[in-house]
């Protein structure tokens, strides 16, 4: 069996660029998911107007699930009027655009807005940790590719 330095330094190089990616995903997603508990931390509630609602697919294999993150419009306490997208998704059924909703913000930045009956938690991160997790998957693919090369095609 012949092992081609080549390909083997690609694919290796491959799987660690792979895992390099999993990491920052994973690290934007406790970022967020810390983002999140610090808001409902210090939040104070107000009443909003839902603008719009963004959907978005936070499965991978299996059932999809869909969250839906609403943009809001509200006025902070002695503040201007805030435009911002929620934080956390929810799960259907979601608010419907004009809708009044109670929202929970950080008074020191008004952008950082969640809805006031979901848990913070809930979904804060949850896109990144599957972007993660993708990447871990196809990473450790990549030396079973290289051992298929190795006994199947190398010889």
């Amino acid at each position: 069996m012949t092992v081609h330095a080549g390909p083997s330094v690609v694919l290796l190089v491959g799987a660690l660029a792979l895992l390099a990616g999993a990491a920052a995903a994973a690290a934007r997603g406790l970022r967020e998911r810390r983002t999140a508990v610090q808001v409902a931390g210090r939040a104070v509630t107000a009443r909003a107007e839902v603008l719009e609602l963004s959907a978005k697919d936070v499965s991978v294999g299996g059932d999809p699930t869909t969250l839906y993150y609403p943009t809001v419009r509200f006025t902070p306490e002695g503040g201007e009027p805030v435009e911002a997208e929620c934080l956390t998704g929810v799960e259907p059924p979601p608010p419907h655009a004009g809708d009044p909703v109670e929202v929970r913000y950080d008074p020191e930045h008004p952008t950082h807005v969640e809805l006031a009956d979901v848990d913070p938690q809930a979904s804060a991160g949850r896109s990144s940790f599957v972007v993660a997790r993708l990447l871990v998957t196809v990473a450790l693919a990549l030396p079973v590719a290289w051992l298929l090369l190795a006994l199947l095609v190398w010889e």
